[in-house]
């Protein structure tokens, strides 16, 4: 498996009763994520930070997060 460092936008939130120039000052976030690229589709990108080294079927991961390619900004391979 590769591992990539990927920078996305994520979705943010402002609850409660704000001042709607409050909210309008909120930003989204541009999280960096590192990871093995577990699987790709055309619409997402699955990440784990963690695998115990298994191969096909008996491989175990946690922690996965599926960004979608929409929220991508850039990419990189890491290169050992």
């Amino acid at each position: 498996m590769n591992i990539e460092v990927v920078e996305w936008i994520d979705s943010t939130g402002v609850g409660g009763w704000n001042k709607a120039t409050e909210v309008r000052a909120a930003t989204l976030l541009r999280p960096t994520t590192i990871g093995f690229v577990l699987h790709e589709t055309d619409d997402a990108l699955y990440l784990t930070p963690t695998h115990d080294g298994q191969e096909g079927e008996a491989l175990r991961v946690d922690d996965t997060m599926i960004i979608p390619k929409v929220a991508i900004l850039s990419r990189r391979v890491v290169t050992p």
